[in-house]
């Protein structure tokens, strides 16, 4: 089954497998990044297999880093990973664990994972590094959640478009 939602935003689809150097073009686009490739990609674009991912572990990618710097700052929504892939674990690993330690503050955004179900190690391991499991499927969360964020990403757009803020952050890329 597939959801369709309308946005003012434009969808800027980027494989990381046939176009790792594209970029949105504004930066009111809504970038969706398929880390390993997508639907157009198959048959001979798309990594699938152990090998596959092991390939993909030999040389920088820099789609993979670009995913690593905002993975840092920004909060990120996971759809439709397993979990398995030793790749996606390089760069989680690099945001480090939270250090309760001392009772220091968690200041990076939280981040998710969207899955039916995960085991109960790798939840504790998100955790360490601040990505939460939600335990639903991917057309759950879409009727869920996306459709109560719609309007209200819709607005904040009209308004970042209103102060022109969008245009001039825009030229200072």
């Amino acid at each position: 089954m597939s959801t369709r939602f309308t946005s003012k935003r434009r969808i800027h689809s980027i494989s990381a497998i046939t176009a790792p150097h594209a970029t949105p073009k504004t930066i009111s686009d809504l970038s969706i990044y398929h880390l390993n490739g997508n639907i157009h990609d198959i048959p001979d674009n798309v990594v699938f297999s152990v090998e596959d991912y092991g390939e993909r572990l030999n040389y920088d990618d820099p789609v993979y880093d670009r995913f690593r710097k905002d993975f840092m700052t920004n909060t990120f929504i996971f759809i439709g990973s397993e979990l398995d892939e030793p790749s996606l674990w390089k760069y989680i690993s690099q945001r480090r664990p939270k250090n309760d330690k001392y009772g220091t503050k968690e200041f990076r955004p939280r981040s998710f994972f969207i899955l039916p179900d995960i085991p109960r190690a790798k939840k504790e391991i998100l955790v360490q590094y601040n990505v939460d499991f939600i335990k639903m499927k991917t057309d759950e969360f879409a009727k869920e959640i996306l459709t109560a964020l719609k309007d209200t990403a819709d607005e904040a757009l009209n308004i970042l478009l209103r102060t022109r803020f969008l245009d001039n952050f825009s030229k200072i890329q």
